[in-house]
């Protein structure tokens, strides 16, 4: 842990619900505090990046995907992906 660095003050500044669950309409608490845009050991961007609340089954598995693809997965009601940078989305679709 960085010294002077509090987690739980932060999730408190931020948001008490985890924010990709909100996406889907699943209210969950937040328990990791996420930084949007991967830091990858750069103390600046540690300290100045933007950070958004999110529960611990988000941040291991849809995080990760969304670092990995540069999209989320979900799908909504209708069964089209709600992320509009899913290859789905930018080619347009199939209407």
């Amino acid at each position: 842990m960085v010294i002077g660095f509090d987690p739980v003050r932060v999730l408190s500044r931020i948001a008490r619900l985890c924010k990709f669950c909100l996406e889907r309409g699943i209210v969950t608490r937040a328990n990791v505090v996420d930084h949007v845009t991967p830091h990858r050991g750069d103390w600046t961007d540690f300290v100045t990046s933007e950070l958004q609340s999110l529960c611990g089954p988000c941040h291991n598995s849809a995080k990760r995907q969304v670092e990995l693809r540069g999209y989320h997965c979900d799908v909504g009601v209708d069964g089209y992906p709600i992320d509009p940078n899913h290859p789905f989305n930018r080619a347009g679709g199939s209407d």
